[in-house]
């Protein structure tokens, strides 16, 4: 008989989508972090958290993945423990020139 108690976001083991993503978003976050920044102790020239998801989406393209939403990404800075506000870090490596690129129009 089938469970009537689970919903649509349930899947075996008990872990919801939500779940399951937030933990994609945080495994392929460390990676990207990795790859893509560098520590950056000018607070003048700090990502903030639309830059950072904006050389995310970059990385993911770059490596043919998926990128998670939004809410998600911030699920990960969040257990990344890193602020929203003031990330610490600086864009480097293909994702960087590929961000840059895409972000500023081009110039006459």
């Amino acid at each position: 008989m089938p469970d009537r108690t689970a919903t649509p976001d349930t899947r075996a083991g008990g872990r919801n989508n939500l779940t399951e993503r937030v933990i994609m978003a945080v495994s392929n976050f460390g990676r990207f972090l990795d790859e893509a920044t560098i520590p950056n102790l000018d607070p003048t020239r700090r990502l903030g958290q639309e830059q950072l998801f904006g050389l995310y989406l970059s990385w993911c393209r770059l490596h043919d993945n998926v990128p998670a939403s939004e809410t998600d990404f911030r699920a990960a800075m969040k257990q990344h423990r890193i602020r929203s506000s003031d990330s610490g870090f600086w864009m480097t490596g293909p994702a960087a020139t590929d961000y840059i690129l895409s972000t500023y129009p081009v110039l006459p």
